[in-house]
């Protein structure tokens, strides 16, 4: 393995479009790519639009634009294509041409790639919680799998309810000769909100350590800023579909539970979310965010 000179952010950029190409050149592209990978390619690409992007606020009135670092890549993948035999041994083929391996920690849904230098990738398969229509997956708190096992010629993804809506109005990110699927708002906003409200909750701990106390409270930090971005990038087409994407999703487990969440921490001034986040906007922004993000989970 050769120690590639070149900064961490230009190798993810790189790795993940041979990734993806791979992916969507055998048939099995992801339903979206969400987390941190996915907002740094909406933001790039919003940033090389300039005064052109129409978004909630623009990209000029944030007080910091500079992406946030990831390593990892969250691809949500369509609950249909776990079901498939054929297509999970195609998944299983493209990682492995990508140098892909699985992770003993999290077998079958999670998976690494050594870059050199000490420098590591980390893929992750996520899927929703599947319906009546999939009888040949079996799903737990943690993964969702085919039945029977597929062993080392299939995968996992890992259970995450609040990807519900995946599938509804993606935002397509352009990227060289390819569009790359991002979620819709409101569907990321569930993922954040949720991942915010719970590393909130595990910083509450009574006899929690003062190293694991700033941990959480990083992450919950780090979490309530992604869902402001979130907001923040909405662009106009996104706003105007959002009210169909509620009705969609308005009966959900995972949307009634961000309904309550951004209810606690956004809905005021002085909610824990606002407070988190207060330095990173405007006043007048920081506000708008606040009622828009009001209005998707009222």
């Amino acid at each position: 393995m050769t120690n590639d000179p070149r900064p961490h952010e230009d190798l993810l950029q790189e790795e993940f479009r041979t990734l993806y190409r791979r992916m969507q050149e055998a048939g099995v592209p992801p339903l979206a790519v969400a987390g941190g990978h996915g907002l740094l390619l909406k933001q790039l690409w919003l940033t090389g639009q300039g005064d052109t992007a129409d978004i909630v606020v623009p990209l000029d009135r944030w007080r910091n634009r500079t992406p946030r670092a990831t390593k990892d890549f969250d691809v949500v993948v369509d609950c249909a294509l776990l079901a498939d035999k054929g297509k999970q041994r195609t998944i299983v083929d493209v990682l492995t041409a990508c140098d892909f391996e699985v992770t003993e920690e999290n077998p079958r849904w999670q998976f690494e790639k050594e870059l050199g230098g000490g420098r590591t990738i980390i893929l992750e398969l996520h899927a929703e919680t599947p319906d009546e229509t999939h009888g040949n997956l079996a799903h737990d708190r943690i993964r969702v799998k085919h039945k029977p096992s597929l062993d080392e010629d299939g995968v996992h993804g890992r259970h995450n309810p609040e990807a519900i809506g995946c599938h509804l109005h993606p935002f397509l990110v352009p990227d060289e000769d390819r569009e790359i699927p991002v979620p819709n708002a409101i569907t990321w906003a569930i993922m954040k909100l949720t991942a915010m409200a719970d590393r909130h909750a595990n910083s509450q701990k009574d006899g929690i350590s003062d190293k694991d106390l700033r941990f959480h409270r990083d992450q919950a930090k780090k979490h309530a800023s992604d869902v402001c971005r979130i907001v923040a990038m909405a662009s106009r087409d996104e706003v105007d579909h959002a009210s169909e994407i509620r009705e969609s999703l308005l009966d959900e487990p995972a949307f009634l539970r961000a309904r309550e969440i951004a209810r606690e921490y956004f809905s005021s001034d002085d909610g824990p979310g606002m407070m988190m986040t207060e330095d990173q906007w405007e006043r007048a922004d920081h506000r708008q965010i606040r009622d828009l993000l009001e209005g998707w989970f009222a």
